[in-house]
């Protein structure tokens, strides 16, 4: 547990750097690494053995995967349009996007989310492959990876969780950094 733990502060903290880098303009990319970075930190708390927030742990990552993935894929597909730029437009996804996966689940739709996650995932990827720089691919890779890992789950001989954690991070970090010089080169 404690390296589940630790993975979940590495991608807390690449959360909290990415929002402050970027919530004054990239508010999109910023309110999904702020709904990303509260699912790690409520892990971190949960792994640590705060045993009572293992069920915040658990609401956090769902609105996570249907809300915060959909708007980072958003923010790098489409950096210009107002989901992606405005603080107002971002908190309209999100709260429609974590409002319909908190629904869908609860009427029992419960692979909304994760097939939310992954549609979400494949975007950032073809958004990869068609500006492509090294930061982008890596980082498109590693969030391939880390939807892997996860997809693989307990029977897999390694901490999927761990790996999950640590590759978001990275792919976070690099393709935001990637996005942000297709943005500044206005391509």
């Amino acid at each position: 547990m404690i390296g589940n733990a630790a993975s979940d502060m590495i991608l807390a903290l690449a959360c909290g750097w990415l929002i402050l880098a970027h919530r004054n303009h990239r508010p999109g990319l910023a309110l999904a690494a702020m709904l990303i970075g509260v699912a790690a930190t409520f892990g971190v708390l949960h792994y640590l053995g705060a045993d009572l927030l293992a069920g915040a742990h658990r609401f956090a990552s769902l609105v996570s995967m249907a809300a915060a993935f959909p708007l980072l894929a958003f923010a790098l597909r489409w950096p210009q349009d107002p989901v992606a730029a405005s603080p107002a437009g971002a908190v309209r996804a999100a709260l429609l996007l974590g409002g319909v996966g908190v629904g869908a689940t609860v009427l029992g739709v419960a692979p909304w989310a994760p097939a939310v996650a992954l549609i979400s995932a494949l975007v950032v990827e073809l958004t990869v492959f068609q500006h492509p720089n090294m930061r982008g691919i890596a980082g498109g890779t590693l969030l391939a990876l880390g939807m892997a890992a996860s997809a693989w789950g307990k029977s897999a001989p390694f901490s999927t969780v761990v790996i999950l954690h640590l590759c978001l991070a990275a792919a976070l970090l690099l393709l935001a950094s990637a996005n942000n010089q297709r943005t500044v080169a206005g391509i």
